[in-house]
């Protein structure tokens, strides 16, 4: 004889016991039932401090009137719970948690609310990471001394890509012969952003200018420049680096040490590019 299968009640114990995320369940005015043993070791409670409205007090003081509020509105309206708030254990043990609720119906009668609640302090320590890195990137990158330019080179790739299918081999001859090409392949380059010496260098007032003006940078020099460029990354180059003349808005000359350089991921597609003007 095959032995018993365990009824849905004991198979919920078992799964629950073992499962990686908090479980409880309610009643139908939101009075805790019953709380998993993840749910016990992420609060910092017991399962008898939980049930009732015991496990509000698992619940920072600064988000406890908030998650309340919500979660009364839920039950109120049968609507789901979803909310990020902070679990403060008695030891001091801060865990930012994801809470998520339903009702639960039988014969489309509601009988209470199961629900989990899913430690995300990690993640959301990770993202403050990478935002504090972002601005600080960004800091760096606007206050930085040298000029600093994110161009999208995308367009000049598909339009370098385009004159070897039409059977150009020799690009440096091509632009040589064909100065009108060269200029068109030029006005394909994107300036994404600039920081502020990139605005000061040419004697532009403000980035709008700078942005209305970049025609009236390039000198026959600056253009014989780009042409190398464009040369050292179709050869497969992923930088390049030289010394060119360029203008400023005043009409003025610039002697320009330049360095470009395709960032890592952009290799392909020539999509992002970080050149820097000293």
């Amino acid at each position: 004889m095959a032995p018993a299968r365990p009824d849905s009640d004991t198979r919920f114990q078992a799964l629950a016991t073992l499962a990686p995320v908090g479980i409880f369940s309610t009643d139908i005015n939101g009075q805790c039932e019953y709380v998993n043993p993840r749910w016990c070791e992420i609060a910092g409670l017991s399962q008898a401090q939980a049930l009732g409205r015991g496990w509000l007090n698992a619940i920072h003081p600064e988000d406890r009137m908030r998650v309340a509020e919500e979660w009364q509105h839920s039950t109120r309206t049968g609507q789901p719970f979803r909310a990020e708030y902070r679990f403060l254990s008695p030891g001091g043990r801060l865990t930012w948690v994801l809470g998520q609720a339903i009702v639960e119906r039988r014969d489309g009668v509601a009988l209470g609310y199961v629900g989990t609640i899913t430690d995300i302090t990690e993640r959301l320590h990770t993202e403050a990471t990478a935002r504090a890195g972002e601005e600080m990137y960004r800091s760096l990158f606007q206050n930085s001394p040298i000029s600093l330019w994110e161009e999208d080179f995308s367009a000049v790739k598909q339009f370098v890509d385009a004159l070897h299918r039409t059977g150009v081999k020799d690009l440096r001859a091509h632009f040589a012969a064909d100065r009108d090409c060269l200029r068109r392949c030029a006005a394909l380059v994107r300036v994404k952003q600039v920081n502020k010496a990139a605005v000061t260098l040419p004697r532009a007032h403000d980035v709008d200018e700078l942005f209305d003006s970049l025609d009236r940078l390039f000198s026959d020099e600056t253009l014989d420049f780009f042409a190398e460029e464009v040369l050292a990354l179709a050869s497969g180059r992923t930088d390049f680096e030289g010394e060119t003349i360029g203008l400023s808005l005043t009409g003025g000359r610039l002697e320009l040490a330049i360095k470009l350089t395709i960032l890592p991921g952009h290799e392909s597609s020539w999509s992002k590019i970080g050149r820097a003007h000293v």
